[in-house]
């Protein structure tokens, strides 16, 4: 599984609490907010789907759920892992500018 560290960071967690989390606690330890972590949430879990893992919202806390077997391996990975760098939205902005500058650069030109 590919993560950015911030999602790294949000998996990691919600395995070291298993019994759940509050949402404010996760924004606190991870000095964000919010909106970003419902964003982070809305990527994570098409992710975690493949792997038999629910991120569960159970009396106004979050909690991974799905097989042991399947905790334990994201649980590796994790360890293994190095998540992708975080661009700012100025950062994507230019890559994608970039990037579409040079897909127009290499169409042919009619003449």
């Amino acid at each position: 599984m590919i993560v950015t560290d911030r999602q790294q960071r949000i998996l990691q967690i919600l395995l070291e609490n298993e019994d759940g989390i509050s949402l404010a606690e996760v924004e606190k330890r991870l000095e964000t907010s919010r909106r970003t972590l419902y964003r982070e949430f809305g990527l994570l879990r098409p992710e975690l789907a493949k792997s038999d893992l629910t991120l569960t919202n159970k009396k106004g806390y979050l909690q991974l759920t799905g097989p042991d077997e399947s905790i334990a391996d994201l649980r590796g990975e994790l360890e293994e892992s190095q998540g992708q760098d975080e661009m700012k939205a100025e950062d994507r902005g230019n890559a994608l500018a970039a990037l579409l500058l040079l897909n127009w650069m290499s169409l042919p030109v009619k003449t």
